[in-house]
């Protein structure tokens, strides 16, 4: 699976919040939000009131053991009614942290941490936090996440959607994504029809089925973007993470198994869930798709042809953890006199 689900922060009552003593804060207040980022699984999200008094206070949720092993990254949406920064400088700041059962966090053995960085205030953030570097013995059992107040000057307000760990998996991600978009979402003669990605067949091909098939991909120059970003900010520095590449994925999308009037209401529904918004849904994530011309979506193709294609807008990862930066705070130059002896240099 490219990407899984931790939490929808839909259910406040599932975190706790403790003060620096582990007793119960009276700094942090959780609540449920109707305001999610839209492209969240859910649609509302985690309103967090961080009092003025609040640091060194934090908010905490336990999980079963999860294994992180396969995946990348750990990935959520974070919004604020003000900058967070990670310099110490900073009037607010905020850090991340994981642990397990093994290596609870605080342990020597477990530094592993990010800052949640939030340049823009009022506006939802997507943030990315490299897990190469977590401790193996709780990449492999997750048991505990926790976001600890390090600095702040006066009250806030943060609010937190769709945390989710993920992999780096472009064709993966939007593969899954457009099954779980067609796969059982039409019912006709009072059966879900099912989707496939081909070369896969329904259990029953004759059974009423979507077929989906590649049909090309195409990297999109005019879709790049010009420079990698910052991310993985700790008390050491941060990543520079490589520039995703823009590649335009095609699918052709088939209708079989089914008399001639229901493959007609099968294409009716695979339109109607393209065309109204344009997005297909990935996780905490979303891509465009976009119907197009089958000489576009699939250059051989021929008159007789009666799939639709889409278009997806697909970004490829290819940059890794990313490099390690570490900022250096003061410049030092060692001038020393030259001694120039008579009669020459």
């Amino acid at each position: 699976m490219p990407f899984l689900g931790l939490d929808s922060f839909a259910a406040p009552l599932q975190w706790a919040t403790f003060d620096a003593a582990n007793n119960p804060s009276g700094q942090i207040v959780l609540s449920a939000s109707a305001d999610g980022h839209p492209q969240a699984a859910s649609a509302d999200s985690m309103h967090l009131a961080i009092g003025s008094g609040a640091v060194g206070h934090v908010v905490r949720r336990t999980f079963p053991a999860t294994d992180l092993s396969t995946f990348h990254d750990l990935t959520l949406w974070a919004q604020a009614d003000g900058l967070a920064g990670h310099d110490p400088s900073a009037e607010f700041r905020l850090r991340l942290a994981l642990g397990s059962a093994a290596l609870p966090i605080g342990n020597p053995g477990n530094t592993w941490h990010r800052y949640l960085v939030l340049p823009r205030a009022g506006a939802w953030n997507y943030l990315q936090f490299g897990l190469d570097d977590l401790p193996p013995g709780v990449r492999s059992a997750l048991t505990t996440i926790e976001l600890s107040v390090a600095a702040i000057g006066t009250a806030r307000v943060l609010r937190l959607d769709g945390l989710e760990i993920q992999t780096r998996a472009m064709v993966a991600d939007a593969e899954t994504a457009l099954l779980a978009t067609f796969d059982g979402q039409f019912m006709l003669g009072g059966n879900l029809v099912p989707a496939v990605i081909a070369p896969d067949l329904a259990a029953n091909s004759a059974q009423a089925h979507l077929r989906l098939e590649s049909t090309r991909s195409v990297r999109n120059g005019q879709r790049a973007l010009g420079s990698g970003s910052r991310s993985d900010y700790t008390d050491d520095g941060y990543r520079l993470r490589g520039t995703p590449e823009p590649w335009d994925l095609y699918y052709g999308i088939g209708a079989a198994g089914a008399p001639a009037a229901d493959l007609a209401q099968l294409r009716d529904f695979v339109i109607g869930q393209v065309h109204p918004n344009g997005w297909l849904r990935m996780g905490n994530r979303a891509l465009r798709v976009d119907l197009v011309d089958p000489k576009l979506g699939a250059p051989d193709s021929t008159e007789t042809d009666d799939r639709i294609f889409l278009r997806v807008a697909g970004w490829a990862d290819f940059g890794g953890a990313g490099t390690a930066v570490r900022p250096a705070n003061d410049v030092t130059l060692d001038v020393r006199p030259k001694t120039i002896l008579a009669g020459g240099a």
